[in-house]
């Protein structure tokens, strides 16, 4: 029975070419995958950080009672008995502009607070107001932070180490208006 002759010495060579050809594209496949796992990871902490802060300024700019979710009532529509505050009665729900509209048609003239604060414009009321630091109208400011944990492979490969997400909100102070 006959042997089979060896491969050529060019052959084996590339046998060996294929491994390391192999080992290079799992290399970048795996910081690929990294990278974009410990993005998702990042951008995930950073959604839940603006959430938080946001909902801490609606908060606070509510007064502290009110959130976001907050619907004031606009009316109620009579039921079938057609009689007012029965059971069968339907809330009809408003929102927080239609409160603001209101307020302001019964306190500027017109309902329209651009013309009233422009008419106060070089007077001592105008100059005060621009004073103050907390104003009726002022802003509130909520930070929320957050210390991710990077992963392993990550900490290894890009000498990422624990970042912290941080996120600022201002929102406009509406407390003690309705």
């Amino acid at each position: 029975m006959a042997q089979p002759t060896p491969a050529p010495v060019t052959e084996r060579r590339r046998t060996g070419q294929a491994v390391v050809e192999l080992v290079v594209a799992l290399f970048c496949i795996l910081l690929l995958v990294t990278g974009l796992l410990q993005f998702t990871i990042l951008a995930a902490a950073d959604t839940e950080t603006r959430t938080e802060a946001t909902a801490r300024a609606s908060d606070d700019a509510a007064g502290g009672g009110l959130s976001s979710s907050f619907q004031p009532l606009r009316d109620w529509k009579r039921g079938a008995d057609n009689l007012t505050m029965t059971r069968d009665d339907v809330a009809v729900a408003g929102s927080l502009a239609d409160v603001r509209s209101t307020i302001a048609a019964k306190t500027a003239p017109g309902g329209d607070w651009g013309a009233t604060t422009d008419a106060l414009r070089g007077t001592e009321i105008r100059t005060l107001a621009e004073m103050e630091q907390s104003t009726a109208f002022g802003f509130v400011h909520a930070r929320a932070e957050q210390s991710v944990e990077a992963i392993p492979s990550a900490a290894a490969l890009f000498r990422l180490r624990s970042p912290v997400i941080g996120n600022d909100v201002w929102m406009v102070k509406v407390g003690n208006l309705y």
